[in-house]
Order: C-alpha cells, then sequence, then structure tokens
C-alpha cells in the first residue's frame, strides 16, 4: 500500500472518529431538550384534560429535568471513558528502565 494512502486512510479515519463524536454530544444535548419539552407538553395535556392547572404541568416538567439530566450525565460519563480509552491506545505510557548502580 503507498505511503499516500495509508496517510489519507488514517486522516480519514480519525476525522470520522471527531465526526462521530460531535454527533454523539450533540444528540445528548438533544436528548435532554426533548425530554424537558416532551414531560412539559405532556404534563400541559393533562392538566388541560384534568383541569389541575397547573400542577401536572410542573410536576412532568421536573420529571423531565430529572430524568434528562440523568440521562445526559450517564452518556457523559460512558463517552468520558471512551474519550480516555482511546487517548490511552494513542499514548501508551513510555517504560522506564532502572539503570545498574553496579
Amino acid at each position: 500500500m503507498p505511503l499516500l494512502t495509508r496517510f489519507t486512510k488514517k486522516q480519514d479515519d480519525s476525522e470520522n472518529e471527531e465526526s462521530s463524536q460531535l454527533y454523539r454530544l450533540s444528540g445528548m444535548g438533544i436528548e435532554l431538550t426533548a425530554s424537558v419539552v416532551g414531560m412539559t407538553l405532556i404534563g400541559w395535556l393533562l392538566d388541560w384534560l384534568c383541569g389541575t392547572k397547573p400542577w401536572l404541568l410542573v410536576s412532568f416538567a421536573v420529571l423531565g429535568i430529572i430524568g434528562g439530566t440523568y440521562n445526559f450525565i450517564k452518556a457523559a460519563v460512558r463517552e468520558n471513558r471512551a474519550s480516555q480509552a482511546r487517548w490511552q491506545r494513542a499514548h501508551p505510557p513510555h517504560k522506564v528502565e532502572a539503570e545498574d548502580d553496579e
């Protein structure tokens, strides 16, 4: 395999990995927003049907915030561990040889 082909393939792989990571991080934010908005809309709808304004809206909004934040933190920890593993694979530790005093 020519040197130029190997270099461009390696560069393409790193760009794909970076864009994949960007999509995952963007998805985390979208998921957080969607959970809050979705639960708030469900609360508003139930309030409208039951006539309990604003209690169900507030309750479901709080549940959406808690659930979305929990999922966000869980995904962030998972992404952090994956990032650390990628970094350790790319930067292996150096072995230090002990010098003999004799």
